[in-house]
């Protein structure tokens, strides 16, 4: 009924202008780059018959590659150690094709300087090399597959460009996200054995963020690739949890799409609350949130939300595991009463959707380590079961230390943006509708009678006359006896009748 109601009244009050869309143009699309550490350090990986290494690249190209966005695979060295080559070393490039990219990874080799040793290996430079000479300066994702190895008598220069590599991981505005997944792979190969490998996948640039995001969400196919969830080594401190609803008030809807909440139902005539309960699932692993203070708080560039406010409970949260939910919360949206758009426009209105953000900060945070992640990293380190005391001491010994940068946050922040779409009575645009068609009726029924002539007996001089009139015409009529009368209608009432006086009687 209401999109009948407001059909009729845009009838009524004038035909739609119709303003032709101009598309933005294309933005460059988000290309990834997958590389495999080839440097002396990845023997066993390469000359172990057993080595997983080959299926293992296979199986991650196939199942992290975007559909219609082109791929780089790439191995990686130090350059200029090997004459006649250049790491990154591209190997394939273009729209993912199976056997392409197998035969590419298959060509994978050890190459040698010129002294007969392998290659080493140069973080920072394959990292300023894919960036520069790959992805020419566009954003990416960058995949790397390394065991996170340099050579002990390696050149000083070459041990401060690791360094430098983790620093620019952290510090860099442009490395906008870093997932890691260490993994136990066990090789063995002529001189020494290797355990285990790091996945890294660094997100060049905000759309990479959300390009990566989409590809590691829980339940994407390259998931199936790792034995846990990715490890979070940058941004620590944006979204440390993620809401999930189980309830809301009666008679609202709720939901969260793509980190949006999204309410509606709410009525708009008055204030009013709306209660959410659910739980937090904590975005970091291989931390758990050992304990947190939570404070929200409401923001809104829209004037009608701007007094809105919100509250959660409960203010502290405990013991929520890696990558697990919390116990029991609740969110207490208060709304003022929420106006229709002024002037006409807004009683065309039977809903309106305002928007806002609620921030969700998690202050005082402390962590400890997931058991299952510290019992990994010993595997993959070949040592005993390590104690809860010892986690970061291990980790230390056997990851690079920006697996231990959760240590300096103390804070962190979530935001989650809000939808709300209020209704409105459908009364004020029938009330509007039946004035508009009492006015154009009441505008037919003037026409008419201006158009129509009417039958009016009126006296002029001695005798009654019948004459035929519309409104505001005149006609001059006359008696028997010479009196002459000028008749002139009129809308309402009886024509108005003046008498002329006859000049020859002068």
């Amino acid at each position: 009924m209401r999109q009948l109601v407001r059909l009729l009244l845009s009838l009524i009050v004038g035909a739609l202008a119709l303003t032709p869309v101009t598309a933005a143009p294309d933005k460059p699309r988000v290309r990834q780059v997958f590389l495999v550490q080839n440097s002396g350090w990845m023997e066993p990986f390469y000359l172990d018959p057993a080595s997983p290494l080959r299926p293992f690249m296979n199986g991650l190209v196939a199942k992290a590659n975007l559909k219609d966005v082109d791929i780089v695979v790439a191995s990686f060295n130090q350059d200029g150690q090997v004459p006649g080559r250049h790491s990154p070393e591209i190997l394939f490039e273009g729209p993912y094709d199976r056997a392409g990219v197998e035969a590419a990874i298959g060509r994978i080799d050890l190459p040698r300087k010129t002294s007969g040793a392998y290659a080493d290996a140069d973080f920072r430079g394959t990292l300023v090399g894919t960036i520069n000479n790959i992805l020419k300066g566009q954003q990416g994702v960058i995949w790397l597959v390394t065991n996170n190895k340099d050579a002990p008598d390696n050149d000083p220069a070459v041990i401060e460009n690791t360094h430098a590599f983790y620093r620019a991981l952290r510090e860099s505005p442009s490395i906008a996200s870093i997932a890691a997944f260490p993994m136990r792979k066990v090789v063995t190969g002529p001189h020494f054995k290797e355990k285990g490998l790091i996945v890294y996948a660094i997100a060049y640039g905000d759309r990479a963020k959300a390009a990566l995001a989409a590809i590691l969400r829980d339940g994407a196919p390259v998931r199936s690739m790792f034995p846990a969830p990715p490890v979070k080594l940058k941004p620590l401190n944006e979204d440390p949890v993620e809401l999930l609803l189980n309830s809301a008030s009666a008679d609202v809807d709720a939901t969260v799409r793509g980190g949006r909440l999204m309410i509606s139902g709410v009525s708009a005539g008055d204030p009013g609350t709306v209660l959410l309960e659910g739980t937090m699932k904590n975005n970091y692993y291989p931390q758990n949130i050992a304990s947190a203070k939570l404070v929200a708080g409401w923001h809104s560039a829209d004037a009608a939300l701007a007094s809105a406010r919100v509250a959660m409970k409960p203010n502290v949260i405990t013991n929520i595991p890696a990558y697990g939910a919390s116990g029991p919360v609740s969110l207490e949206l208060s709304l003022p009463a929420i106006p229709r758009r002024p002037g006409l426009a807004g009683l065309f209105d039977d809903e309106r959707t305002v928007t806002g953000e609620i921030e969700i900060r998690l202050e005082s945070l402390v962590f400890s380590l997931a058991p299952d992640f510290v019992a990994r990293i010993a595997a993959i380190s070949g040592g005993d079961t390590i104690q809860a005391e010892q986690a970061e001491a291990a980790i230390s010994a056997n990851l690079p230390e920006v697996f231990l940068d959760y240590r300096r946050i103390s804070a962190a922040t979530m935001k989650v943006p809000v939808q709300i779409t209020v209704h409105y009575s459908p009364w004020p645009l029938i009330v509007l509708i039946a004035l508009v068609v009492l006015l154009l009726a009441f505008a037919i029924l003037i026409a008419i009678m201006m158009t129509r002539r009417r039958a009016y007996v009126v006296q002029v001089g001695q005798a009654e006359q019948r004459v035929l009139l519309k409104p505001r015409e005149s006609r001059i009529v006359a008696d028997g006896y010479g009196a002459r009368g000028e008749v002139t209608g009129r809308l309402f009432g009886p024509p108005r009748v003046t008498m002329i006086e006859d000049e020859t009687r002068a």
